[in-house]
């Protein structure tokens, strides 16, 4: 019996010691993050940003409770990307996770107003993954990735590619079997969309 006490009582004291050592590492990495993080411009003393795309909110009494002190969770949008809903004092602001980090942790010299997920992730919100650049940088480095669906990729395509050669060989403007309005009849799409395949507004690709 003495032994079973024994055995009983330094397994509880392991799990204390581990559940220490738990919580001081926990501990440790939260004040990490409050030394690097830092405050979002309209929200001070309420949430922060880190380098790693993690919003912390920071702890505060409301309606005679005590709230925050964790990180924000993330919402996935349409278009793939992370947002945060801010809240505070009646006012509320809907914000993409990759923008705030590039915001506050990345230099815009050239004052460039899109954000590129390096590697294609829109996920991966990390500083090391995010650059600032051009409208027209941000489409190139889409269409390079596979961000950006094009052709009988998109899922509301109504043409092949064969049937878009076709009807740049055989599209003659104003004819009534080959023009714009017969072509979009035959093949069931608009005749704005025949003039966008003929001028390679669209399907630039091929």
């Amino acid at each position: 019996e003495h032994a079973r006490l024994h055995c009983i009582t330094m397994i509880y004291s392991c799990l204390n010691s581990l559940a220490l050592k738990v919580d001081t590492f926990c501990q440790a990495g939260i004040h990490f993050w409050l030394e690097t993080m830092k405050d979002i411009k309209g929200f001070e003393g309420v949430y922060a940003i880190t380098k790693e795309g993690k919003v912390w909110v920071y702890p505060r009494e409301e309606s005679q409770r005590w709230m925050g002190g964790s990180f924000l969770k993330n919402y996935r949008m349409n278009t793939g990307y992370f947002c945060v809903r801010l809240f505070s004092k009646g006012k509320e602001k809907l914000c993409t996770v990759h923008r705030l980090v590039a915001l506050y942790y990345i230099p815009n010299p050239e004052n460039k107003g899109f954000v590129n997920h390096k590697n294609g992730i829109k996920t991966d919100n990390r500083i090391g993954n995010l650059e600032w650049c051009t409208q027209a940088e941000n489409n190139r480095h889409a269409s390079i990735t596979g961000l950006c669906a094009s052709g009988e990729s998109l899922p509301q395509h109504k043409l092949t590619k064969i049937e878009v050669l076709e009807i740049r060989k055989t599209y003659r403007y104003g004819d009534k079997k080959f023009g714009g309005p017969a072509l979009g009849r035959k093949h069931g799409v608009h005749q704005g969309t025949i003039s966008q395949i003929i001028t390679r507004k669209i399907w630039k690709q091929i």
